[in-house]
């Protein structure tokens, strides 16, 4: 307590050194603090003097704040109007419905807001909590850049339709819907509601460890295929159930995407074989804009085939400049994988080469 203390009074201290009405710009970390609602009204009543922030970053994460300090945060953060940047953390936490509809409320009034990250895992919000959130954003006019986390959240349906219909006007997306329990429906709605976000220029998207099998990335992929502006997709579908039918079903969507640049695939702890990665370098090889390359592939099957053909495939990209490959743990005999590393490695063109193989 004595420690947690202490944390406190120096973050609070290094605020309160600046001129409050000056600053513009502040970090503020208070993690694993179990802070209380007294403390939670000292931010508050600082942060009312902080007329000009328009940068903010705020880790509350781990502090099992429940309702009555989740409404004194929320009055504490409401003064900030002028906020254009906001990233707030407040991982596993107990937030409940009703308090994601205060945070809601909050965010609505920051009508200058462009970027926001907003770390909610781990809080299940459920499909209520998940719509009443998207309703807010959706009021966010100015917003171009927004980064969701609902990890372990078990968002449903109408909360997957609603957080899409809220980011038909971004173009810079990221949604963690890691360890959800996903199922058929659920992911037809992602795919549906990604298709409306015409103006993507930049798409995380983490569905790791949901069960998906092969059918059920299909109306995501079909989705990828009509976001032709995407530059930049980092898509982690580690630890599901997809097989080479579904790899190809990926490879499919990625040969409709011209102007990617720079890619990040986890496809790590599937069923994944030497048919699926081979149909994968096929598809890379007509990338022709691919600057940077991310593939991971651990725990899966390709045996020596399958890596010899995705490195053949890679091999043909004419402007990749970076390229990181992880293939540990599959059945490839260590010498043909000295061999293929070292073929790799003569890539003069690679400016930064990482090879787990």
């Amino acid at each position: 307590m004595i420690e947690k203390t202490k944390y406190f009074n120096q973050e609070i201290n290094k605020i309160l050194s600046q001129n409050l009405n000056l600053i513009t710009t502040q970090y503020i970390n208070l993690a694993f603090q179990r802070i209380e609602e007294k403390e939670i009204l000292e931010l508050g009543s600082i942060f009312s003097k902080c007329h000009n922030l328009q940068n903010l970053s705020l880790n509350l994460s781990w502090n099992l704040l429940k309702s009555q300090g989740l409404l004194g945060f929320c009055s504490a953060i409401e003064p900030l109007k002028n906020l254009i940047n906001l990233t707030l953390n407040l991982d596993s936490n107990i937030l409940g419905y009703e308090n994601i509809n205060r945070l809601g409320s909050i965010l609505v009034s920051y009508t200058n807001l462009q970027t926001l990250d907003l770390d909610l895992s781990q809080n299940n919000i459920g499909d209520f909590g998940a719509c009443s959130l998207a309703y807010s954003l959706k009021n966010l006019s100015h917003l171009t850049d927004l980064k969701l986390n609902l990890r372990q959240n078990f968002v449903g349906q109408n909360g997957m339709n609603s957080i899409f219909e809220s980011c038909s006007q971004i173009s810079t997306l990221s949604l963690n819907f890691n360890d959800n329990k996903i199922d058929k429906q659920e992911m037809a709605s992602l795919g549906i509601g990604l298709e409306n976000c015409k103006k993507l220029i930049n798409l995380t998207i983490e569905l790791k460890n949901n069960r998906l099998n092969n059918d059920d990335i299909i109306g995501l992929c079909t989705a990828l295929k009509s976001l032709t502006k995407i530059q930049l997709l980092y898509l982690n579908l580690s630890s599901n159930k997809i097989s080479d039918d579904g790899c190809q079903i990926i490879t499919e969507c990625l040969v409709s995407l011209n102007n990617i640049s720079n890619l990040v695939l986890y496809l790590n702890m599937n069923s994944i074989k030497e048919r699926g990665a081979s149909s994968l370098g096929k598809a890379l090889g007509k990338c022709s804009n691919l600057l940077s390359l991310n593939i991971d592939l651990l725990f899966d099957d390709i045996q020596i085939l399958g890596a010899t053909n995705l490195c053949l495939g890679i091999a043909l990209c004419p402007k990749l400049k970076i390229l990181v490959l992880h293939f540990c743990l599959n059945r490839v005999f260590t010498i043909e994988l000295n061999k293929l590393k070292q073929k790799m490695k003569k890539m003069k063109r690679l400016v930064i080469k990482k090879l787990q193989f």
